[in-house]
């Protein structure tokens, strides 16, 4: 404990880039040294299924230059689809929401509807404008292994054949970050460490997100004892892992294959479960840095900002963000302390500490959502094992001719 607070030791670890050997299908292609990939450009419709299925096609035939083109392709096309899927969805309900009804009472749900009708609509508009009229698709098949960062294991690949060593390490490293159980991936990037051509410390995440170079930056900055920048860096942290998880979210939002044809409330709760699972495991990405996975990414901001205000004297900000790290962690015994400490600098004062809104907002939501998930899951079990108790029955009294 210094001056009263207690501090947040340095959790932010880059993953170790140490020895290596490629496992997968190196050892038995040859290096070719041909003109460099082109970049693909469309002027119609984009179908990234094709662009993946070309990229194949020209990684089992060895060339190399197209399985580069056509895998970077379709990774770039599958990433600006899901970030304009998403901003188109928020935007268009976030609009929705604030238009006035045509009618001023809600007779039967109908605003619920009314809302649905205009988001629809201007989901229609803000797509169209956004694809500038392109037809852009993607199989639910292949936008799993895409959102996963699948065919940077392909890439890897391709570029190691090119001998452009420093982008397959690069790539390698991408797969890994989202993969990091994929044991033949550690492999590979300890062979790339081994190799003088590669610089491991100039190695990238080609998906990357926005929050985590602003977040090591503010940690660093944290632990050289500059606290301006801390706030002023993990503030931008903060808003840019909010923002992702808010894409991620709206990007659950997508099209259901039910498998049967229920009625209109079972398609729609059904629907809407099959989103709630996938909101609620946006998080779990997140909460990495390059590979290194932080169950308490959201809070930590407010740890690291509620003493960097302490430090520059802005001690409204700091209980502020004390207040928003105990609704993650309300037991939380450091947290705890410094509360207390501030308090006692107050004289008892309490009325600075109030959680910061996006903080309560989040909290809220995901206490709701869980439990939500929670009775959805005992409460329909319960009906299926009801069913299938049922089912045994008629099949034992049922009479076989």
């Amino acid at each position: 404990m210094r001056e009263g607070i207690e501090l947040r030791s340095n959790c932010v670890f880059l993953l170790l880039l140490s020895s290596f050997v490629l496992t997968w299908a190196v050892d038995n292609r040859t290096l070719t040294f041909n003109e460099e990939p082109q970049e693909i450009t469309h002027s119609d419709s984009v179908f990234i299924d094709d662009l993946h299925a070309k990229g194949v096609e020209a990684y089992l035939e060895n060339d190399w230059n197209s399985c580069i083109k056509y895998f970077s392709a379709a990774a770039k096309e599958h990433r600006t689809f899901m970030k304009t899927t998403a901003k188109c969805r928020n935007r268009c309900r976030s609009r929705s929401e604030g238009e006035p009804f045509m009618f001023p009472f809600d007779v039967e749900n109908l605003h619920f509807y009314e809302t649905a009708v205009r988001t629809t609509l201007c989901l229609l508009k803000c797509k169209n404008a956004a694809f500038k009229n392109k037809f852009v698709s993607v199989s639910p098949e292949l936008d799993k292994l895409y959102f996963r960062k699948k065919p940077y294991e392909y890439l890897h690949l391709c570029y190691y054949q090119k001998k452009m060593l420093q982008k397959a390490a690069s790539a390698a490293f991408t797969a890994l970050v989202a993969n990091p159980e994929e044991n033949a991936m550690i492999n590979n990037l300890k062979f790339y460490s081994s190799l003088p051509e590669v610089n491991m410390n100039a190695i990238e995440n080609l998906e990357i997100k926005a929050f985590v170079p602003l977040y090591i930056q503010g940690v660093e900055a944290y632990n050289k004892g500059d606290f301006a920048s801390v706030i002023n860096l993990l503030e931008q942290s903060l808003k840019k892992w909010l923002r992702a998880a808010e894409e991620c979210r709206a990007y659950c939002e997508s099209p259901f294959d039910q498998g049967w044809f229920p009625d209109f409330i079972s398609s729609v709760s059904n629907h809407f479960t099959f989103c709630l699972r996938c909101k609620q495991k946006c998080e779990m990405p997140l909460n990495s840095l390059n590979g290194e996975y932080h169950e308490d990414m959201l809070p930590s901001h407010y740890h690291y900002l509620q003493y960097s205000y302490y430090k520059v004297s802005k001690l409204q900000k700091a209980c502020e963000a004390v207040e928003s790290y105990l609704l993650f962690f309300p037991n939380e015994e450091t947290m705890i302390k410094n509360k207390e400490f501030y308090s006692q600098y107050l004289n008892g004062n309490m009325d600075y500490f109030v959680p910061r809104e996006e903080a309560v907002k989040y909290v809220q939501r995901q206490k709701y959502e869980n439990q939500l998930l929670n009775f959805i899951d005992t409460e329909f079990k319960k009906i299926a094992e009801k069913m299938g108790d049922t089912d045994s029955e008629e099949e034992t009294n049922e009479v076989h001719s």
